[in-house]
């Protein structure tokens, strides 16, 4: 490709990503479970197929799938699924020069230790980072199919506000009513596929119609803030 066509390549996704790997394509990875899926879960389409537009066509790949931890939880069942395997395989058969992590449902649900998800978080962070790759953290979406779980999710998407730098993350948090999703309350349906990838989209493009903090954060370190499930507004549904 000569200097002029990757030159106008590297246009056509102005914004927070770049041809890291200087292969003169711009690819995306999309990492994470079943809301991640290639075509979503019983939906026409999914967050990452939507994410390519007439304006901005660059190349998608997916690594997703059902039942996946960005933790190593998935991965010690024997099951190559969880974050840090995604990972490779998006970086090694994919070339990825940006990946977006959509985890945190499956962690949760298996009782994974909300520390614990979000240091995952940072070494997969740190882990594209040495490839020349961009990375994004996407807040976890609610889980309607239990108050408990929903609490816990808001807890995780706190530490993550407060220990992922906000031009890394991705809001797929704020605004997700129980009307964006499919009737087990954990599934997103075609609406809820579409606002996660606007909200996607934004963040390749570098902007933010809103910021990820909320009048709700609580700043702190990961280690140094304990979780508390009662009574805290940190934890309370927006």
């Amino acid at each position: 490709m000569s200097g002029l066509a990757a030159g106008l390549v590297a246009l056509a996704l102005a914004g927070a990503v770049r041809d890291g790997n200087g292969d003169g394509r711009l690819v995306v990875a999309c990492l994470g479970d079943s809301n991640t899926l290639p075509g979503g879960f019983l939906v026409r389409h999914g967050w990452c197929d939507r994410l390519s537009t007439r304006r901005h066509r660059w190349q998608t790949a997916n690594q997703a799938s059902g039942g996946a931890t960005v933790t190593d939880f998935a991965c010690a069942l024997g099951i190559p699924i969880c974050g840090r395997a995604q990972l490779a395989a998006a970086l090694d058969e994919d070339a990825a020069d940006a990946v977006i992590l959509a985890f945190g449902t499956n962690d949760v649900a298996f009782g994974v230790e909300l520390p614990e998800i979000v240091l995952a978080y940072q070494a997969r962070l740190a882990e594209a980072a040495a490839r020349g790759a961009r990375a994004f953290v996407a807040l976890t979406p609610p889980d309607f199919r239990s108050r408990a779980r929903r609490r816990q999710i808001a807890a995780l998407n706190r530490l993550l506000r407060a220990s992922i730098p906000s031009e890394d993350l991705v809001d797929f948090a704020r605004g997700m009513t129980q009307s964006l999703y499919l009737r087990d309350q954990v599934h997103l349906n075609d609406r809820g596929q579409a606002k996660l990838a606007r909200r996607a989209r934004r963040a390749l493009l570098g902007r933010r119609r809103q910021s990820t903090n909320s009048q709700h954060d609580c700043p702190g370190r990961v280690m140094d803030a304990p979780v508390r499930q009662e009574r805290d507004p940190c934890l309370m549904l927006r």
